[in-house]
C-alpha cells in the first residue's frame, strides 16, 4: 500500500477518483463526492483537487472560483494532469461549461493556467479534443490521464475505439 487513506484522516466514504503521485508522501487527488480531509479545509467538493503533503492537506485548485461545480456529479474532476510549466490539465465525468470555452464533453482535456490554492484563477483552453481521435462514445469518457513529453496517455471508463485497430477496454491505457 502506497497511501493509507485512514491513516491521512480520510473517511471510510471517501472515494479517490483521481490521483497524481509525486513521491512517497505527497499526493495531489479528487475526490468522486463531498469530503472533508483532516484540518482546516472544511467540505471538498467533487470539482476540487487537494495535496497531501507529508502529512498535510491543503486545497490545491478551487473549481468552483473558475466555474466548475454544477451542483452534480458532471463537472467532477475525474483525471488531472499538472504540466511541467505548471498548468493544470482536467477532464470532467460528464460534460460542462466554463468561461473562456463554453460547453465541453468528459473526453475532452482543458488546460488551466492560472494560480493554484485557496484562491484559484483561470483561463481556460481546450487542451485535447477526444472527438479528434474517434472518443464519442459514452464509454470513452477520459477517466485517467499522464502526459509525457508530447504523448498524452490516456484511460476511458469503458471501451474505446479511436480506430484504425486500436480499442480496447476502460482498464488499458492508449496514447
Amino acid at each position: 500500500r502506497v497511501f493509507d487513506a485512514a491513516v491521512a484522516g480520510l473517511p471510510d466514504s471517501a472515494d479517490i477518483d483521481a490521483l497524481l503521485v509525486v513521491d512517497a508522501d505527497t499526493f495531489y487527488m479528487s475526490f468522486k463526492d463531498v469530503v472533508n480531509p483532516p484540518g482546516p479545509l472544511g467540505n471538498v467538493e467533487d470539482e476540487d483537487i487537494v495535496l497531501y503533503d507529508a502529512g498535510v492537506w491543503s486545497l490545491y485548485f478551487d473549481g468552483s472560483d473558475v466555474g466548475l461545480g454544477d451542483g452534480g456529479n458532471d463537472e467532477d474532476v475525474d483525471a488531472f494532469e499538472i504540466l511541467p510549466n505548471g498548468r493544470l490539465l482536467i477532464s470532467t465525468l460528464g460534460n460542462g461549461n466554463v468561461p473562456g470555452v463554453g460547453g465541453f464533453k468528459d473526453e475532452e482535456l482543458l488546460r488551466c493556467t492560472g494560480t493554484f490554492g485557496p484562491a484559484t484563477t483561470c483561463t481556460w483552453a481546450e487542451y485535447f479534443d477526444g472527438s479528434d481521435a474517434a472518443l464519442v462514445a459514452d464509454s470513452e469518457n477520459v477517466d485517467g490521464v499522464s502526459v509525457v513529453g508530447a504523448n498524452i496517455y490516456l484511460s476511458t471508463i469503458g471501451d474505446f475505439d479511436t480506430g484504425g485497430g486500436n480499442a480496447g477496454q476502460g482498464a488499458d491505457v492508449f496514447v
